[in-house]
């Protein structure tokens, strides 16, 4: 029987990505950062291939992907960012306690 394998973890550059990517390799994940000049329809295309998880706070990506991306059937993290935004402890913090719904 073929072993059970987490999807990836493709922080968004809306995130703090970099910091955010460390903890959760840190914490065993599959995690990686998108670059800054990746589109994202290049982004989603690569989840719907490998099965990876979505991790975003930006709204209008969301918006005008949301029918690409269930029709793939990818997972989205949505965080959202309040008017001052989240520290990046916070951004983890949630992220973390979502992702074991999510995988």
């Amino acid at each position: 029987m073929p072993k059970y394998r987490e999807p990836p973890l493709v922080v968004d550059e809306s995130l703090a990505a970099p910091q955010i990517v460390t903890v959760l390799q840190a914490m065993a994940f599959d995690a990686r950062a998108v670059q800054p000049s990746e589109p994202d329809s290049a982004v989603i295309q690569w989840m719907a291939s490998f099965g990876g998880v979505w991790i975003t706070s930006d709204e209008e990506a969301r918006k005008a992907h949301a029918e690409a991306l269930q029709r793939a059937r990818i997972n989205v993290i949505f965080v959202h960012q309040p008017k001052g935004g989240l520290s990046r402890r916070a951004q983890i913090r949630l992220i973390v306690c979502t992702i074991e719904r999510v995988v």
